[in-house]
């Protein structure tokens, strides 16, 4: 066997026994990287082939083999096929290794979230609900109001509907924080195959689109605003039923403010806009949104949203704010979506969709950076 055939071999003996393993769940970068290193062997093993097989004009390296007439047992190269075999193999080992990777995210979700635990309970006069990652020993607080004797309303946030919403939305986190950078590179495997390099790649193991979790100040979960009757009974900070308007992918933000923001107005190329929000404010200036957005940071006071920016990875931001300075919950995507997908639209929205800290729903489209492969 010649040594490219040692380390291919080699290579999906690894690949084999994380496909096989009981733990694959927690070796996604393991695998990622030996695909990689699979996928290479099988690029430079094509390039033999076609020195092998006369195209020295490809290779200007090699230009001295041809009169040399060096035999194909010094490149390497014996046993292999053709260099149209070799790319026809890697796309066979492609979907393979793709195939693989859909089944480490299945395990991987089955054993990440397995580590989230949530808790609800009422005292006489307030509901709660503890979510802890077990894995992380972290842990988010969601509350009600005081309310006054007899009420019996706080007692309802603790079941089981808002609890699901709750843990939807931290899965939704976990996997754009989590199991999106783990396994980033899996879909530019594709490229690695002679005549493909600069096609986009599919988003597979990921999808097109991804939704981020529900975005309202109170489920940031950082303990406040305190659920109020009002918001409670119409689900307002949990619930967005109501579908947006689909003008396509936004590229610039306009809001009211005053300490806070008031209205936030999301506008697409041609200027059609989807308004969230009340009609009350002073107007802020519109700003264009960074080139490839692909990271959103809000900050909220009490129930209203103070502060919206959207970030890229070359650090260019688009930030509109109130005057308040006071921030009492945040969510943040971080960098996790960065060369793999861009800013979109808002999807859905509460049904009485009223302030700024009121429950809604944004996804990012699939749009990888292909030039940094």
């Amino acid at each position: 066997m010649t040594e490219l055939g040692t380390a291919k071999k080699s290579a999906w003996d690894v690949a084999a026994m994380i496909d096989t393993s009981s733990h694959k769940a927690v070796l996604g970068a393991e695998f990622a990287a030996i695909s990689w290193a699979l996928m290479g062997i099988w690029r430079h093993n094509y390039y033999l082939r076609r020195v092998g097989e006369g195209h020295y004009d490809e290779f200007p390296d090699f230009a001295g083999l041809e009169k040399a007439q060096a035999p194909l047992s010094l490149l390497n190269t014996s046993g292999w096929g053709t260099s149209e075999g070799v790319r026809q193999e890697m796309g066979k080992d492609l979907k393979k290794l793709l195939g693989t990777a859909k089944a480490i995210k299945k395990d991987w979700e089955e054993w990440r979230f397995a580590k989230i635990e949530l808790h609800g309970w009422d005292t006489l006069l307030q509901g709660y609900i503890k979510l802890t990652d077990q894995l992380t020993g972290t842990s988010q607080i969601f509350k009600t109001e005081k309310v006054r004797e007899k009420e019996t309303w706080q007692e309802k946030l603790a079941q089981p509907k808002w609890k699901d919403v709750i843990l939807e939305n931290y899965k939704k986190m976990l996997y754009i924080k989590e199991f999106v950078p783990m396994m980033r590179m899996m879909p530019f495997l594709s490229q690695l195959i002679p005549g493909r390099e600069k096609d986009s790649p599919e988003p597979a193991p990921f999808d097109e689109f991804i939704k981020l979790p529900r975005l309202s100040a109170f489920l940031a979960g950082d303990g406040k605003p305190h659920m109020d009757k009002g918001a409670f009974e119409s689900g307002k900070w949990m619930e967005a039923p109501r579908r947006t308007p689909d003008h396509g992918r936004i590229t610039k933000i306009s809001a009211l403010g005053g300490d806070v923001l008031k209205q936030l107005t999301f506008i697409n190329a041609h200027g059609q806009e989807v308004v969230l929000g009340t009609s009350q404010g002073v107007k802020l200036p519109t700003k264009d949104l960074p080139k490839k957005t692909c990271g959103l940071d809000l900050g909220y006071h009490d129930a209203w949203m103070r502060r919206i920016t959207f970030l890229n990875a070359e650090n260019e931001m688009a930030e509109l704010k109130g005057k308040n300075h006071d921030e009492t919950a945040i969510f943040f995507t971080g960098v996790g979506l960065c060369g793999l997908y861009t800013f979109d639209r808002p999807t859905d929205e509460a049904k009485d969709f009223g302030g700024t800290g009121d429950a809604f729903e944004v996804q990012f489209q699939w749009d990888p950076d292909i030039d940094d492969v």
